[in-house]
């Protein structure tokens, strides 16, 4: 499947997204325009509105190849971010509390 275009514009107050896989468009938006406020956000298929698909894939293909290639980068710094977090907050937990013992 090779991608050749890939491009964002302001449409109706909206992020709109376009691209193409094997020459056919496609464009999306988010279904929630919070997504663009985040930081450390993970793309989910859910949160994804496809306004066209000219491609041969399916609506939940599509979105898997938008997740992939739009926002995979992200997506896996956005797991790393969330991992650390938690480990630190279980370290924190084991080692700042006291272990409770039944009597």
């Amino acid at each position: 499947m090779a991608i050749t275009n890939m491009k964002a514009k302001i449409r109706r107050d909206k992020i709109t997204y376009y691209g193409v896989v094997d020459e056919k468009n496609y464009h999306f938006i988010f279904k929630s325009e919070e997504v663009h406020n985040y930081s450390n956000h993970v793309v989910t298929p859910s949160q994804i509105k496809v306004l066209s698909n000219d491609t041969e894939l399916s609506l939940a293909n599509l979105k898997q190849h938008i997740i992939e290639h739009w926002f995979g980068d992200e997506n896996e710094e956005a797991r790393a971010h969330k991992a650390s977090v938690a480990k630190s907050r279980r370290d924190k937990n084991v080692h700042g509390r006291k272990r409770h013992t039944r009597t």
